[in-house]
Order: C-alpha cells, then structure tokens, then sequence
C-alpha cells in the first residue's frame, strides 16, 4: 500500500523524500515498478471491479450472500 501511495504521487513529491517518510527503501520501490504485475494481483484488481458493479446494478441492496452469488454466475458463464 505504501508504494501505491508513493507511484500515485510521484509527480508531486519526490520519490526519495516519500520513501523516507513512508520507511520504504526507494530501491525496492523502483524495483517493483519495473516488475509485471503477478496474476493474483491481476485477479484481484479485476476481482474488485467486478464487487463494485453487482451492487450498482442492484440500487445498492444486495448483501453479501447475493454479491457471491451474482460473482460465481458471471464466472462460470466466461467458461462457456
């Protein structure tokens, strides 16, 4: 999360100067920037998408329950 918070904000303030502040190494800061992103991290950014749309299209009054249940329909119609 920190090193979100310091590429999101890289062009106000310097990168070394929130990596002090934060306690990130700045080396591993850059250093993860230049790697892919990982599946799961994909899954999970896409994941969350798709949370934010079931209740959206419910006026916001579905739970929980429904959200799973909204999620796994869409997931097994990709399959087909």
């Amino acid at each position: 999360m920190k090193c979100v918070l310091v590429r999101n904000l890289r062009g106000t303030f310097p990168v070394n100067l929130m990596c002090r502040t934060l306690g990130v190494v700045s080396s591993g800061f850059y250093a993860g920037m230049k790697r892919p992103e990982s599946p799961q991290s994909r899954e999970n950014r896409l994941g969350e998408g798709a949370i934010k749309f079931v209740p959206r299209n419910s006026r916001k009054t579905c739970g929980r329950p429904r959200i799973d249940a909204e999620l796994n329909e869409a997931a097994h119609m990709e399959q087909f």
